[in-house]
Formats: C-alpha cells, structure tokens, sequence
C-alpha cells in the first residue's frame, strides 16, 4: 500500500488512492491519515471510515469529527445502529450544514430510527417552515 500511496505523494493522482479506498483490507494497511488527507472527494474518504469502523472501530470513531459528512455516510453505508449516538452528537454541531444534514436524514432512513428521523424532521420544520425553498 506504500506503493499507492508514495505515487500519489509523487504525482497527485487520486486513482491510487481509490484503488486503497475500494478495498476494505488494502485500507487496513495503508496510513489512513494519508490517505484520507488525500482523497479529494467526500464520498472516497466515507469509504475508507466505512472500511475503518470495520477494522479499527475507536479510530473511526475518532475521526469524526474532522469528517462528520464522511462518518454519518459511512454510519449509514454499514447500516450500524450502534453508532446512532455518535451520529446525533454529529447533528447537534453540523445541523447548518446541509450536506451533512442531507446524509444524516439518509442515514437515520438506514438505521430505520423512525422516531429520531420524526424529531429531527419537526425541528427542521419549525427552523425552517414546511416549504424551505421558497
């Protein structure tokens, strides 16, 4: 995985580190902090903290907060409810964000946390009105 990762640091291109985030085990042995660092889009580093909650849970963990969208995406790629707590601290600092909101929503959808989904629907509700576009 050295390998991946020294042409990326050499060349900048981002299909090494792709080739790391697809597989769970080639993450595993890579420096995730590099590789993460490195990924240019959101949707690659949500892979490697999906692959990570399987591998090293406290680190994945660990990283959320300096990738919330990432790790609620990943929360909900893995489906894993235990990680409900997490994710909703996640949404008491990121709720302005809308990306992150978007994925949020989704990933409640996923855990099936109908009742949390219901609350956090109100609350948008009464921030924002029942029609936020116009």
């Amino acid at each position: 995985m050295s390998t991946l990762l020294n042409v990326h640091l050499q060349t900048g291109d981002q299909e090494p580190l792709m080739l790391i985030a697809r597989e769970e085990s080639a993450v595993g042995e890579a420096d995730v902090d590099v590789l993460l660092r490195g990924l240019a889009e959101r949707s690659w580093r949500a892979r490697v903290i999906a692959s990570l909650l399987s591998l090293d849970r406290l680190k994945a963990i660990s990283l959320a907060p300096a990738y919330p969208v990432e790790f609620v995406h990943a929360v909900g790629r893995r489906r894993d409810s235990s990680l409900q707590a997490e994710i909703d601290s996640l949404y008491e600092k990121q709720k302005a964000n809308a990306e992150f909101l978007c994925l949020y929503v989704w990933a409640l959808g996923k855990l099936q946390s109908d009742a949390r989904l219901g609350e956090v629907l109100e609350q948008l509700r009464q921030l924002y009105g029942d029609d936020p576009i116009s």
